[in-house]
């Protein structure tokens, strides 16, 4: 039977320990003003199902103890803690046994394989799975799915369509609303004569597919705006990872923006408010518990 248990880095974690070690994480998210409303309700929620919008609510009750196994990329930033928490407290009220498994990161694809793998010698009956790239499990996944073993897409996109279902945002919209934004802000303030905005863009580890969707929005919308383009390039979503990116790019020159992704824009923000000669603004194309608190 597969037993609720989280992996963190390469040691398995039964997930009463994984919350009574992460005491301090919940009090953190409570100090930054960021509170998990564990006892309200989440639902009814505004989605947009099969193309139409519609109030989403699930089941009261699952109609037996299904063994699920989730697979994440990581849990090294806190919005794959805000994951991990989510998926534990709808799997015990709907009364389902659930295995969350942590990669370790972003470049750890043949671990996320071999926790599948694990998954399966274990019996799951379900997968959900955020995938580390875009089509790294594609061949196990359609495996599974002429089982007819049920597989849904969580947050980060998988390239095939041999799946149950999908359960993502649309980082591409995401993108392209933070560029609009920054359109928008300045739109009155630029004429033909004035010199393009300077913009660092952060994206995130490169080939997720999450990523990839978040680099098509951001790069269709500063095409169409007077924007010089700095790019911070890629890198896993680990803070000293993207630290030493935003350094790299921040600390040789001036911008006007940072666009990046949570971990990048959260260093960002305090990287210049630290340094007085410059006055770059920066914006997440997503959102953490850290980036709510900076805002």
């Amino acid at each position: 039977m597969l037993s609720s248990l989280f992996t963190y880095h390469d040691e398995p974690m039964h997930l009463t320990a994984f919350f009574a070690r992460s005491l301090r994480i919940c009090l953190l998210l409570i100090l930054n003003s960021f509170v998990f409303a564990v006892q309200a309700a989440w639902y009814p929620a505004d989605v947009i199902a099969d193309g139409q919008k519609i109030l989403y609510t699930p089941l009261a009750k699952a109609n037996q103890a299904w063994r699920i196994c989730a697979l994440l990329p990581h849990g090294k930033d806190q919005y794959w803690w805000g994951v991990a928490f989510g998926l534990s407290q709808e799997a015990e009220r709907q009364g389902v046994t659930l295995g969350i498994y942590d990669a370790g990161g972003y470049d750890k694809i043949e671990r996320q394989k071999q926790q599948l793998h694990d998954c399966y010698a274990l019996k799951a009956q379900a997968y959900i799975i955020a995938a580390n790239t875009a089509d790294g499990l594609i061949a196990d996944i359609e495996q599974l799915s002429a089982a007819g073993i049920p597989v849904i897409d969580l947050v980060n996109g998988i390239a095939t369509d041999k799946l149950t279902s999908r359960s993502l945002v649309s980082f591409e919209d995401m993108s392209v609303a933070a560029t609009e934004y920054i359109a928008a802000q300045q739109r009155e303030a630029i004429n033909q004569d004035s010199p393009k905005l300077k913009v660092a863009w952060f994206p995130g580890p490169k080939g997720a597919s999450w990523v990839m969707a978040a680099e098509q929005g951001f790069r269709q919308a500063a095409g169409k705006q007077a924007f010089e383009v700095i790019e911070g390039g890629y890198g896993t979503t680990e803070l000293f990872v993207q630290a030493d990116l935003v350094r790299k790019v921040l600390a040789k020159q001036s911008v006007d923006f940072v666009i990046a992704n949570a971990v990048a824009a959260t260093f960002a923000a305090r990287f210049l408010d630290g340094r007085r000669n410059q006055t770059g603004k920066v914006i997440a194309f997503y959102s953490n518990a850290q980036t709510i608190e900076l805002v």
